[in-house]
């Protein structure tokens, strides 16, 4: 993946100075709620350096910032929500203080979410499965000689390179490459046992045409860097079959041809158990999943979390002498996987009337999701209940102007450059469809969550307005 560039030196400038408030007001979100939790927080060893100062330098916010009010608020929001460029328009902001609605426009319409659905999986996967959780994926001695076997265990972020391209902290094929040839002898075929994944591979709504897109590929519990043919372009096309694509990869690098390396739908017989190799931890691959908006990744965390419900993510893939994940009760379907996610929401306290999932990334026109809902997540993440795992869901979403897939968006002559650096929010984009979803902090210091979700125009036109809803949002004393 080419490294990214940041764009606009006063951009870099005012993003330098706000990034450190930022990090102040997630963390002073809960004001006195959680002060007995202060115990935690310590002051940083080293004085930060000087950014320049041709304006006073960020303090700490004030636990008791002011709200907007909202006839104020909606007055202002009014215009914007009314523009033609954001089409049929409806949202939400919410105080993350209280929970209060402080300006709404048909929030509990249900919406095509597109890539904010992500929002709701992180949030599913963050409540159930630990930080650090890990995905191994096996290697074993196959009966067959010569034969090496490969288990899946759900990692699709295994990286063809070295070094992790696309997903930093992630194992990489060498790793596997490394452990086959520890055992000293020479393997002429690779066997995939079955993974813990089952039912269809594409999910419905899903267009085969969007895998050489670079939007997906089909579900498939073992890939090299999300399935992308090429690990250093985020846009990459993606392959159609990833996981014998990873398979045959891996059997070059052992010296075993292709006619050698086949996927299996049954158990496979095995000797014994070489060892595993684990993927990254789970809060590194959802901050990627979040900040790139990578479709697969999310759809593959969508599954891990209903794995670790009922611990199939860490249960032993070789019983009986024979390896692979076969019935019922240890394979978990797409359908499956979303229904895990709603449940999720629904035992956090969040009314899920209306709410449709056929995937866990937005990719389907099929979801359903009110800008509400989205909303109501996002306080779960910043308002005064939230645990600090939950809170990693903030720090995994894009930056105004800075970075992932805002980082073309709130620049100078956008009308939105305030946001800069104070806006963190999940993009969605499809044909016709454009959301915005995320945190801003109020020029008067106060944490509030926001949806934005318009239908009806270009994503081309409805962006630049939404970002200038949200921009507002920053720019707001509104009393």
């Amino acid at each position: 993946m080419a490294p990214k560039v940041w764009r606009g030196r006063s951009i870099l400038w005012r993003i330098g100075l706000v990034l450190v408030a930022m990090v102040l007001a997630i963390a002073l979100i809960v004001s006195a709620a959680l002060a007995t939790n202060t115990e935690h927080l310590t002051a940083p060893d080293t004085e930060m350096p000087e950014v320049g100062a041709p304006e006073p330098a960020l303090t700490a916010l004030p636990v008791d910032a002011p709200a907007p009010a909202k006839a104020a608020l909606g007055k202002l929001i009014a215009p914007l929500a009314a523009d033609p460029v954001v089409g049929d328009l409806t949202g939400v902001v919410i105080d993350n203080a209280t929970g209060e609605q402080l300006w709404a426009k048909d929030a509990g319409r249900t919406r095509i979410p597109a890539s904010s659905t992500k929002l709701l999986t992180a949030m599913a996967a963050y409540s159930i499965v630990p930080a650090d959780n890990t995905l191994p994926t096996t290697l074993a001695r196959g009966e067959a000689e010569g034969e090496l076997v490969v288990i899946p265990g759900g990692n699709v972020t295994t990286a063809a390179a070295e070094e992790s391209t696309f997903f930093p902290g992630s194992d990489s094929l060498d790793d596997y490459v490394e452990l086959a040839e520890s055992t000293g002898e020479t393997f002429t075929k690779i066997t995939v046992a079955p993974g813990p994944y089952e039912g269809p591979e594409m999910a419905d709504g899903w267009n085969e045409a969007d895998i050489p897109g670079g939007y997906l590929t089909r579900v498939q519990p073992w890939m090299l860097d999300a399935g992308r043919v090429d690990p250093e372009e985020t846009e990459s096309p993606r392959e159609g079959q990833p996981m014998y694509a990873a398979a045959v990869e891996l059997g070059s690098r052992l010296d075993v041809p292709e006619s050698g390396v086949k996927l299996s739908g049954d158990p496979v017989p095995v000797q014994e158990t070489i060892g595993a190799i684990d993927s990254g931890p789970l809060v590194e691959r959802t901050r990627n999943i979040l900040d790139d908006s990578d479709n697969v990744g999310a759809d593959a965390l969508c599954h891990e979390a209903a794995m670790h419900v009922t611990g199939i993510d860490h249960a032993d893939p070789v019983t009986d002498g024979e390896a692979g994940y076969t019935d019922a009760e240890s394979r978990v379907s797409i359908e499956e996987a979303t229904d895990n996610v709603l449940r999720v929401l629904r035992d956090k306290g969040i009314d899920t009337s209306g709410t449709e999932l056929a995937d866990c990334s937005g990719m389907s026109r099929e979801n359903r999701i009110s800008a509400d809902v989205l909303a109501q997540v996002l306080h779960l993440a910043a308002g005064p209940e939230a645990n600090p795992q939950m809170r990693a869901l903030l720090d995994g979403l894009p930056i105004a102007a800075g970075s992932g897939t805002l980082q073309d968006r709130f620049g100078e002559g956008s009308g939105a450059e305030d946001g800069a650096g104070w806006v963190r929010a999940k993009t969605g984009t499809l044909s016709g469809v454009s959301s915005l979803a995320g945190i801003v902090t109020t020029s008067d210091g106060r944490s509030l969550s926001f949806a934005l979700m318009s239908e009806g125009t270009s994503p081309a036109d409805a962006r630049p307005g939404l970002d200038r809803i949200a921009s507002l949002l920053r720019e707001c004393g509104c009393r």
